[in-house]
């Protein structure tokens, strides 16, 4: 096992290497977006440094919240259940027990649909990191404790797919990655034979409060998991999860579930195109690297704007010394 630890960790560094400048890029759109870096009163022109109004680099922002399609959710009210008092005949108590039947079969869909709560709000998540970052992924999973199907949307920064595939279904992926960052009271209810240990590789005290870990989430197609010596009795089993924290092996077992590929939906929004029209990476781009360059102009154009003002609008005198003294006689005879 020590080797398919080896060949797991090598496969994660691969696809996390492979995805920084493209979660790199990912921060700096969100960074964009959020204003982090946005000044008020100044734009250099040239080496010159202009002292502008107003930045017009905060605008990006709104632009972005203008073109993010708002969602709202609403339930259909039903109550189709007839007044059994409106007929004795046989056929009328036969359509009262279908309307009854049918009453309570909308009951627990609408038991179902109140379950799932919240689906509207996470919808517009998913919309906003595409819009935002170019990418959006939900992962879909089954809630133990709830006892339900769920599909949350996961940052795009956690997420590392194939570095040598690119289709967005998947299809072309021979393992992904995904990472969380989890405190250790979680660590120890999931993963009890984790120990984590110190810069020399000791074992140290665990503290659940504030020491955090790294858990990697390797899904790898079953072929590959067989190639680096993970055991499949199963012949069915068409995708395998392992899992490390940090570097440590915890195990590798066959996902639960039925379908034969990964349980992401990726969504991505700007692509770049190889000379065959066909995107030439996984990874797609947001709105404010289109807007950015835009308002960079604008920006530079209002301080240039500035510039000119303060240098040649300042109320200067640009007559002869003296030409508007009453002494002196400049009357045209």
């Amino acid at each position: 096992m020590g080797n398919t630890r080896q060949e797991l960790i090598k496969l994660r560094d691969d696809a996390l290497n492979a995805a920084q400048p493209f979660h790199d890029q990912i921060r700096n759109e969100q960074a964009i977006y959020c204003n982090v870096n946005a000044y008020i009163g100044g734009e250099r022109v040239g080496r010159v440094y202009s002292s502008a109004g107003e930045s017009l680099y905060p605008k990006v922002g709104e632009v972005v919240d203008a073109l993010s399609p708002k969602i709202e959710e609403t339930v259909a009210r039903a109550d189709i259940v007839p007044d059994p008092k409106q007929g004795d005949s046989p056929e009328a108590e036969e359509q009262y027990n279908e309307a009854l039947e049918l009453t309570e079969q909308i009951g627990d869909w609408r038991d179902m649909y109140d379950d799932a709560g919240g689906e509207g709000e996470e919808i517009q998540r998913t919309i906003h990191h595409n819009l935002v970052g170019g990418m959006a992924i939900r992962l879909v999973r089954w809630n133990q404790i709830h006892q339900r199907l769920e599909a949350p949307t996961i940052s795009p920064l956690c997420f590392a797919p194939d570095p040598d595939a690119n289709k967005i279904d998947l299809s072309d992926h021979e393992y992904v990655v995904h990472t969380n960052l989890r405190k250790m009271r979680y660590i120890k209810r999931h993963y009890p034979d984790f120990k984590p240990r110190d810069g020399r590789g000791q074992f140290k005290k665990q503290g659940e409060k504030e020491e955090r870990h790294k858990i990697h989430e390797i899904w790898l197609r079953a072929h590959l998991a067989e190639e680096i010596g993970i055991d499949i009795p199963d012949e069915s089993t068409k995708i395998v999860r392992a899992v490390l924290i940090e570097d440590d092996f915890m195990f590798a077992k066959p996902t639960p579930w039925i379908y034969p590929d990964f349980p992401f939906s990726c969504w991505r929004n700007f692509l770049e195109y190889d000379n065959t029209g066909k995107p030439s990476q996984f990874w797609g781009f947001g709105y404010p690297s289109l807007l950015w360059p835009q308002q960079k102009m604008l920006d530079h154009l209002l301080a240039n704007l500035v510039l000119i003002v303060n240098n040649q609008a300042t109320g200067r005198q640009m007559s002869p010394e003296g030409m508007f003294d009453s002494e002196n006689d400049y009357s045209f005879h």
